[in-house]
C-alpha cells in the first residue's frame, strides 16, 4: 500500500526548520528561493490530500506563495471539521496574507467574515491609511452587505475624505442593499443615524439629498436637487399628491431650454428619471 509519510519526509528534510516547525503562520513568511517554494508548494498538496488543512495553509503562506489564496478560498467556506480548524488557525494570518499580496488578501477577507472578523482587519489597515481602508469596506459591501452595513457610516465618511464624487452612488447602494426580511423596523432605515449621514455626506449636495429622500424628507431633498439645478433628481423624488412642487418643478424647468428639454426626456422615457443615487419616492 502506498503511504505519503516518506515522501513528506523527505521534502520537510528538504526545507528550512522554520518553515515546517511551529504554530506561527508568519514564521518564515515570504521564501525567496523558488526551489524552497516549490518543494513547500508539493509538501501543502500533500497534507491537503490527508486533510491536513491547517499544515497546508501555514506552509503556503509562510513561504509566500501565491497558491494559499486559492487553496483557502476553496476551504474557508466548506462544512467540514477540518475546514473548521483551519478557519480558527487562518483567522490569525491576515497580516501575513495582506503582505503577500493586498488585493488578493482584501478580496479573501471580505469574503470569508466568518474567518477574518471586520473590526480586526480595520485594526489592523488603519495605521496603513484610510486608502485601505475604505477599499476593503467597498469590496466588503459588495461581498457580504450585511457585514458591512454596522461600518456603513465609517465608509461614507472615507468616500467624502477621499472622493467625495462618489458620495451619491454610494449612498445608493448602502440604502438599497440595507438588510431586509426582518421583522426590525430598525434595520430598514438608513444605516446609521440620520444627521450622522448627513455631516458625514455634506461634502455633496447630490449625497445630502440622497439621505434627506432616504429618510422621508422629500420636501427638503426635492429643494436640494432645484438647487443643484438637477431636473431629474427632483422628479425622482415627487410622488403622486406632490401637484404644488410638480408645478414648482415645470416652472423651473421652463427657465431653460435645456433643463426642460431634460423634463421632457424624463417624462416620457420613466427609466431616465432616476438619478444616480436617489431612492424613487414611489419604491
Amino acid at each position: 500500500v502506498f503511504t505519503t509519510a516518506p515522501l513528506m519526509k523527505s521534502l520537510s528534510q528538504a526545507l528550512p526548520a522554520d518553515i515546517v516547525e511551529g504554530e506561527d503562520w508568519a514564521a518564515g513568511c515570504g521564501c525567496e528561493d523558488a526551489e524552497e517554494r516549490k518543494v513547500a508548494e508539493a509538501l501543502a498538496a500533500l497534507h491537503e490530500a490527508r486533510e491536513e488543512l491547517v499544515a497546508a495553509g501555514r506552509l503556503l503562506t509562510r513561504v509566500g506563495s501565491s497558491l494559499a489564496f486559492d487553496f483557502l478560498g476553496r476551504y474557508l467556506g466548506q462544512d467540514s471539521a477540518p475546514a473548521a480548524e483551519l478557519r480558527a488557525a487562518a483567522g490569525k494570518s491576515f497580516r501575513q496574507l495582506f503582505e503577500l499580496d493586498h488585493g488578493e488578501a482584501m478580496r479573501l477577507t471580505s469574503a470569508h467574515t466568518d474567518t477574518f472578523a471586520v473590526q480586526s482587519v480595520l485594526a489592523l489597515l488603519e495605521p496603513l491609511g484610510s486608502h485601505w481602508e475604505s477599499r476593503y469596506l467597498r469590496l466588503l459591501l459588495h461581498a457580504d452587505p450585511a457585514a458591512a452595513h454596522p461600518f456603513a457610516l465609517r465608509l461614507v465618511q472615507l468616500t467624502a475624505e477621499l472622493a467625495p464624487h462618489g458620495l451619491p452612488s454610494l449612498l445608493c447602494e448602502l440604502l438599497k442593499s440595507a438588510p431586509s426580511g426582518s421583522d426590525s423596523d430598525e434595520e430598514q432605515q438608513p444605516p446609521k443615524d440620520l444627521e450622522e449621514l448627513l455631516q458625514a455626506a455634506s461634502p455633496s449636495p447630490a449625497a445630502t439629498a440622497v439621505v434627506l429622500c432616504a429618510a422621508g424628507r422629500r420636501k427638503e431633498a426635492f429643494t436640494t436637487f432645484l438647487e443643484l439645478g438637477d431636473v431629474r433628481g427632483a422628479l425622482a423624488v415627487l410622488g403622486d399628491e406632490d401637484c404644488e412642487l410638480s408645478q414648482e418643478l415645470i416652472a423651473f424647468a421652463l427657465q431653460d431650454a435645456h433643463l426642460c428639454s431634460t423634463l421632457l426626456d424624463c417624462l416620457t422615457d420613466a427609466s431616465a428619471a432616476y438619478p444616480q443615487g436617489a431612492p424613487n419616492a414611489s419604491e
